[in-house]
């Protein structure tokens, strides 16, 4: 549910914006009739972001001191505020302190939800655990088009209040899903109560022996610097040592993803195909994040075939050739319906495979690349970036884009492109595979500085002593055994 009220809120004021009775009561008059400006644009669609500071505050507090499920209850009725005051909005200030106010919400539960998966997933199906937030944004996405394609046509200010009333459900859906989901083991041992720790992790390991259960225990008691009383830890510890690397690279995608060009498959998404002249933009929307929901479908496959380090490559490669087409056809004029049909086209398939293959990624850096001690506090940060970087784009995108402004309209691709070909530069050297492993061998890595190509083939000490902390033996332990075998001939 965190990650669908996210979904929720980004896809619907996607529509929202580009309705009629929206943009009468709410936008500029022209002789030729009301439009929503470039800076009214940006102001609803990329100021609320700011909300993620108060949110990375929240997490700092509240997230080690009282726990994850005490952190959600208290997002989530922060959400029920700003969610409320966008239904009563009656100008535009109104709705982006609702939006605001419901991105420190979002902010906090997306983390969350983020932190658990990492904490209580085994490493072997740990990608496509946190990638079922793609697949759960995508539905929301799916829901939130057809919801605005079957209301934009209403001719009163229901036509876009109803949409966004809806957003209320989500808030009270995860305070009640909150009451089923158990508190981390790793909380538990951070507050160095192992009792709890263990009856916490026996609840989410159903089925598994005794001995398992204490395997994994003593693994996650591996982690680096796990339990408060070994160290004290601030917030600036993310930047220190191995650790920053580890920043960096939760960080990453989250970034890479919004210098795709993810902006047009999501918040100006329907503006875009307005745009580019296409006769019915919420249908086209409605189709794109039928296509992004089944890209996610695919990504929870591939995120484990692939693994992360060549999907990446994968990604950014393919996504530079995407970036290009849409920017070259970009320079055919507008009359030219044979480049219109083509762009809007690309952008499907631009969303299909962004789906499949950046936003899996993204959820994985965030989720597996901090270290115990400090992964509330990194993947707030990875998280803030991600709000930030949409925040930059977001407010620019329309300044450029726009007719009534620099007027680039698709041209804008290009720049996106170039961001690809340097993010694939950068993946090649830095981006390093950690399928399959546990978050204790990634300790040990990155305390070891293991360049990011010997990452795959690296033998950790603590997995050749612990074999069995990959529960299950998973393929990576079999691996590891395999190598060693080899050595010892």
């Amino acid at each position: 549910m965190n990650y669908f009220t996210f979904g929720y809120d980004g896809y619907i004021y996607a529509g929202v914006i580009a309705m009629p009775t929206f943009i009468e009561k709410f936008g500029s008059e022209t002789p030729t009739g009301h439009i929503l400006t470039a800076s009214q644009t940006s102001i609803v669609s990329s100021i609320p972001t700011v909300g993620c500071l108060v949110g990375f505050v929240m997490i700092a507090v509240l997230a080690d001191r009282y726990g994850r499920k005490i952190t959600i209850y208290v997002a989530a009725l922060i959400g029920l505020v700003g969610m409320a005051l966008q239904v009563a909005g009656v100008n535009l200030a109104v709705i982006t302190v609702g939006r605001t106010i419901a991105s420190v919400s979002t902010f906090v539960t997306i983390n969350m939800a983020l932190t658990l998966s990492a904490e209580l997933a085994v490493p072997s199906i740990r990608g496509a655990i946190v990638t079922l937030s793609s697949v759960t944004i995508g539905i929301a996405g799916i829901i939130a088009s057809g919801v605005n394609y079957g209301t934009y046509a209403i001719q009163s200010s229901l036509a876009w209040r109803l949409p966004v009333g809806l957003q209320l459900i989500g808030p009270c859906l995860i305070i009640l899903a909150a009451l089923f989901v158990m508190e981390s083991p790793t909380f538990y041992l951070i507050k160095s109560d192992d009792v709890r720790a263990k009856q916490s992790l026996r609840k989410v390991r159903q089925g598994y022996t005794n001995a398992e259960i204490e395997t994994e225990l003593e693994n996650m008691r591996h982690q680096h610097a796990l339990r408060a009383t070994e160290q004290s830890v601030s917030m600036l510890d993310i930047f220190r040592g191995a650790n920053l690397r580890r920043t960096i690279l939760a960080s990453s995608f989250v970034i890479i993803t919004q210098l795709s060009g993810l902006a047009f498959a999501t918040t100006y998404a329907a503006i875009f195909f307005v745009q580019i002249g296409n006769a019915n933009p919420f249908l086209m929307v409605l189709a794109l994040c039928i296509l992004e929901w089944g890209g996610a479908c695919a990504g929870q496959v591939l995120i484990e075939v692939l693994g992360r380090r060549r999907q990446a490559l994968f990604a950014t490669s393919v996504l530079f050739v995407l970036d290009l087409a849409v920017g070259g056809l970009g320079f055919a004029p507008a009359t030219n319906k044979k480049a219109t049909t083509a762009i809007a086209a690309l952008c499907l398939v631009f969303g299909f495979f962004i789906a499949a293959t950046m936003s899996p990624l993204q959820w994985c850096a965030v989720a597996e690349f901090p270290t115990a001690r400090l992964r509330n506090t990194t993947t707030s940060y990875a998280l803030l970036n991600a709000n930030l970087a949409t925040l930059v784009i977001s407010y620019v995108l329309p300044y450029i884009t726009n007719a009534d402004a620099a007027n680039l309209g698709p041209k804008v691709y290009l720049i996106f492109a170039g961001c690809m070909l340097l993010c694939f530069i950068w993946a090649y050297f830095c981006y390093p595979e950690v399928r399959g492993r546990t978050l204790a061998e990634l300790d040990e890595m990155f305390e070891a500085r293991i360049p990011a190509r010997k990452f795959r083939t690296y033998i950790c000490a603590n997995a050749l002593e612990h074999t069995a902390t990959t529960i299950k033996e998973g393929p990576q332990a079999e691996e590891a055994e395999n190598i060693l075998e080899e050595e010892k001939v």
